[in-house]
């Protein structure tokens, strides 16, 4: 992915969160960053599963911090 995207990606995504962060302390009591947020969101999980012959993803339930985060950046899981 050529860096240009990535970079603008990155822009997106944190004008999207904008209103996490605003809501979020200030310096050293700040508990949301960008790289917290990934961090979150890198907990979903999703598994091809086999029960009685048949096959299916399983993802994980977003918790509601989570769910915030998807929400702000309008993905539907």
């Amino acid at each position: 992915v050529p860096l240009r995207s990535c970079l603008l990606s990155t822009m997106a995504c944190k004008k999207s969160l904008q209103p996490l962060f605003a809501s979020d302390g200030k310096n050293e009591n700040r508990a949301w960053t960008f790289r917290a947020v990934i961090d979150r969101l890198s907990a979903i999980r999703q598994q091809r599963m086999t029960m009685n012959k048949v096959e299916f993803s399983q993802i994980t339930t977003p918790s509601k911090d989570q769910q915030v985060i998807l929400d702000l950046l309008k993905v539907k899981m």
